[in-house]
C-alpha cells in the first residue's frame, strides 16, 4: 500500500488572478510510514493534505492511493483537524461510534470498537461525558479515537496539536507514538513545529514556499520512545531550521515593509518588535 503524488501542481483563483500554491510535487509514502510536512505558513502543506484526502483537486498531476487515482474522499483515508470538530450534543462514546453507525455496523459491535479505541487514548472513564466537559487535549484524543475506530489505511493529520498548550502536546506526542507503534497506521502529519515533527516522524519533508515545493527530506532513524533532550534529535532540529530559515525570511519580506533590514542567514528582528530581550 502506498500514497504516490506525481508532478502535482495546484493553483487558486481565476484568469489573471491565479496564485500558484504547489508546484511539481512528487512524493511516495509507503505502508506504515510516519511522514511530517513542515514549512512556513502559506507553503501549501495543508493544501497537499486536502488533495490527498480527496477534499480538493489538483490543477494538474495526480495522486494515487494503492495505484488508483484519487477521485474524492474515501474510507481508506481519515482526517484529523486542528479543531476536534466533535458533535456537542453527543457523548464521547457516541461521537466515536458515529462513523461506524453510518457504515451500518450494529450498535453492540460499534460500542465494543469505540470502547477499544477510547481505552487506547486513555479516555475509558469519560465515555458518557460531553465535549464541553472535556479539556482541549481530551477532545483531540476523542477525535483521534473517532478516526482510528474507522480502521483507515491512512491517517491524515492537519496540525492536530497546534491549539494545545505545551504540556498537553508532550502528553499527546507520547500517546500518538504509542498508537503508531501498536497500529502501524500510515500517518501523514502537517505541523509548523519542528520539534514535534522530529519527535514523531520517520521522515520529514521540508517545504519551500511561493509556490510550495519539497525542498529537502530528512530521516529520523532513532527508535521510540524519543526524548526531547536527545542530542541526535536536537541536531536534526537545527538542520531543519537552517533549511527553513531562507523560506521564513522570504515570507517575511512579502509581509513587512520594503525598508525592513535582513541579516543574511538570520531570522528578522527589529527594535520596535523587541519583546524584552534586555529584561
Amino acid at each position: 500500500m502506498s500514497i504516490t503524488v506525481k508532478s502535482m501542481n495546484k493553483q487558486f483563483g481565476q484568469n489573471n488572478h491565479r496564485v500558484e500554491a504547489l508546484a511539481g510535487i512528487n512524493l511516495e509514502i509507503t505502508d506504515g510510514d510516519f511522514v511530517s510536512l513542515v514549512g512556513p505558513s502559506g507553503c501549501g502543506k495543508s493544501t497537499l493534505l486536502n488533495i490527498i484526502a480527496g477534499l480538493d483537486q489538483a490543477t494538474s498531476g495526480e495522486v494515487l492511493i494503492d495505484g488508483c487515482t484519487v477521485q474524492g474522499p474515501g474510507s481508506d483515508r481519515v482526517m484529523v483537524f486542528q479543531e476536534s470538530a466533535l458533535f456537542p450534543w453527543l457523548s464521547v462514546l457516541d461521537n466515536v461510534m458515529f462513523g461506524l453507525k453510518l457504515k451500518g455496523i450494529e450498535r453492540r459491535e460499534a460500542k465494543e470498537k469505540a470502547h477499544e479505541y477510547l481505552k487506547m487514548v486513555h479516555l475509558s472513564r469519560f465515555t458518557h461525558a460531553y465535549p464541553h466537559e472535556l479539556s482541549g487535549g481530551m477532545r483531540q484524543r476523542v477525535a483521534i479515537a473517532r478516526a482510528l475506530v474507522m480502521d483507515p489505511k491512512y491517517l491524515l493529520m492537519d496540525e492536530p496539536f497546534g491549539a494545545l498548550d505545551e504540556q498537553t502536546k508532550i502528553l499527546l506526542h507520547a500517546e500518538l507514538q504509542e498508537i503508531w507503534q501498536k497500529t502501524r497506521k500510515t500517518i501523514l502529519f502537517v505541523t509548523h513545529n519542528i520539534r514535534e515533527a522530529v519527535q514523531l516522524s520517520n521522515r520529514i519533508l521540508v517545504f519551500g514556499t511561493r509556490p510550495g515545493f519539497i525542498k529537502k527530506e530528512f530521516t529520523v532513524p532513532y527508535s521510540r520512545p524519543r526524548s526531547e533532550g536527545d542530542q541526535n534529535l536536537v541536531l536534526i532540529e537545527r538542520a531543519i531550521l537552517d533549511e527553513l530559515r531562507e523560506e521564513i525570511e522570504k515570507v517575511m519580506r512579502e509581509e513587512v515593509d520594503n525598508d525592513y533590514n535582513f541579516t543574511p542567514g538570520r531570522l528578522p528582528w527589529h527594535t520596535d518588535r523587541d519583546l524584552g530581550s534586555n529584561i
